[in-house]
Parts: C-alpha cells; structure tokens; sequence
C-alpha cells in the first residue's frame, strides 16, 4: 500500500514539476504582443533614418511618420507632400532600410486629361480598355489613371465590375463583379 501512494505521489510531483517547467519555458519565449519572440528582434534603423531615406526617395517634405508591422516585418510609413502638390506615401523597410512601395496621390489632376499622369505609365487609356474588354464583356462605363493603375467600371446588363490594370504591365490586378438583385 506504502509503494502504491509513493508512486501516486511520484507522479503527482512528477506532473507538477513538468507543468511548471512548461509554464516557465511558456513566459521566458513570449514575446511582443505579435507572438514574435523577443529575442528575434533585430535593430530598427531611426526614424530619421527613415526620413532621409523617403525625402531622398520622393524630394518630398516630410509631414508625418509611424512605424507599423505589416506582413510580419516592421515598416515605417512615411507621409510626405512635394511642389507638385502630391501627397506621397513610401513605405520603408525597418530593419535594413529598402523602400519598399512609394504611392502618390494625384487627386487635383483632371481626369479627363491624362497626359501628365500618363507618362508615368506604359499602357495607354485605350489598351487598358483592350485588356478589360477582353478581361470582361460589356460597356466601360468608367476609366480613370489614378496611382500608376487604370480603374475601369464595365456594366453588363445587371452586372458591374470594377477592375485594376496594372499601367505598367497590363495586368489585372483586381477584378471584382456585383450583380443587381432588382
């Protein structure tokens, strides 16, 4: 009986002690409030490292800047204005410094005079609208240049879709159909 409540007791211990060790093996890996462990952290260039980096990128002014996680790696996103009155937005990699994507917001062109926000695109207006027809059936309704891509609306009796073409590639970026329930 002795050998039996000394192997019961054993094995409690046994489970007690296992469970603590799991628990502190737990708290030494956590990490930041990503799941990441901390110890895989690596040292982020400054914010004005950043800066320079995006001034230099866009010969924009600086107007705000934050650092964010996105995609599982640190970024920073930086805000910047230049002459042109484009607002900018370049995304910067944290850890070794690459610009990762750069945005410009044109809104105070017309759109229906492209020719300025044409040059920086290789596809013009008219085989953006070959590739979305080709892409879709129906009547473009809406074919707008806006940040390096086409923006095209095509209605095909009680469907809509909107579609992203790539200015520089042609390709479709995003294709997305509605259909009315009317």
């Amino acid at each position: 009986m002795k050998s039996k409540f000394k192997l019961v007791i054993g094995g409690i211990a046994g489970v007690v002690l296992l469970g603590g060790a799991v628990g502190v093996g737990a708290i030494s890996n956590s990490g930041d409030k990503t799941g990441k462990a901390v110890s895989a952290q690596q040292e982020l260039i400054s914010k004005e490292e950043a800066k320079n980096i995006a001034s230099k990128e866009t010969k924009g002014t600086v107007e705000n800047i934050e650092l964010d996680e996105e995609d599982g790696r640190m970024e920073y996103d930086v805000d910047l204005h230049n002459e042109k009155d484009d607002d900018i937005d370049v995304e910067i990699n944290a850890v070794n410094g690459k610009v990762l994507k750069v945005d410009y917001d044109r809104d105070d062109r017309d759109d229906d005079n492209d020719s300025e926000a044409s040059a920086d695109v290789k596809i013009t207006k008219e085989q953006a609208i070959k590739i979305a027809q080709k892409e879709q059936k129906g009547t473009i309704t809406e074919i707008e240049l806006d940040d390096g891509h086409y923006e095209v609306e095509i209605h095909d009796g009680n469907k809509e879709t909107e579609m992203k073409i790539d200015g520089n590639t042609g390709k479709v970026l995003e294709k997305d159909t509605e259909t009315d329930d009317d």
